[in-house]
């Protein structure tokens, strides 16, 4: 996502870059639409991201918003993000120190930046349990409004974005 300065006129261009290549807005109500059962990876089937070509020459930013209950608030998760297959897919990135900070009910952003290694068509979500002995269940819309949300966005090339050691 570009963003202006003073005196820049953005261009049709600019504009383009704050389209997400693909989303998914979660719309299902009621009861969990899934739940961890021991350290066993869950795929969270409805933030599946498709209909795209990944370049590995450019980087990409995953956004995903996540409505939760954890049953210990003490149990620690990570969100994992995995190229084309669910659970066994390459695995592109992963958060960081448990995003749920010891809650246990609420909604959280994740940012994932990354480069692919490969051309992935799909990127799939899940979460994992890291240490602890309860569940965690993820949640669609309330009440008509959204809380689930997953978008991708093409944020450059190695001529915006610079590594820095």
């Amino acid at each position: 996502m570009t963003f202006w300065t003073t005196g820049h006129e953005p261009s049709p261009a600019d504009f383009a870059t704050l389209i997400p290549l693909a989303g998914v807005l979660i719309t299902n109500t009621g009861n969990p639409i899934g739940t961890t059962t021991g350290t066993t990876e869950l795929d969270f089937a409805k933030y599946a991201l498709s209909g795209f070509t990944l370049s590995t020459s450019r980087w990409y930013l995953a956004r995903i918003h996540v409505t939760f209950t954890k049953t210990q608030g003490t149990d620690s998760f990570f969100i994992r993000l995995r190229g084309n297959t669910a659970l066994t897919g390459t695995q592109v990135h992963q958060s960081g120190v448990d995003p749920f900070d010891g809650l246990t009910i609420g909604q959280r952003d994740m940012d994932f930046m990354f480069q692919p290694g490969s051309a992935y068509t799909s990127l799939r979500f899940s979460v994992v349990r890291s240490s602890g002995t309860g569940t965690f269940s993820y949640f669609g819309a309330s009440g008509g409004f959204p809380r689930a949300w997953a978008l991708l966005y093409d944020v450059g090339d190695s001529t915006n974005i610079a590594n820095v050691a």
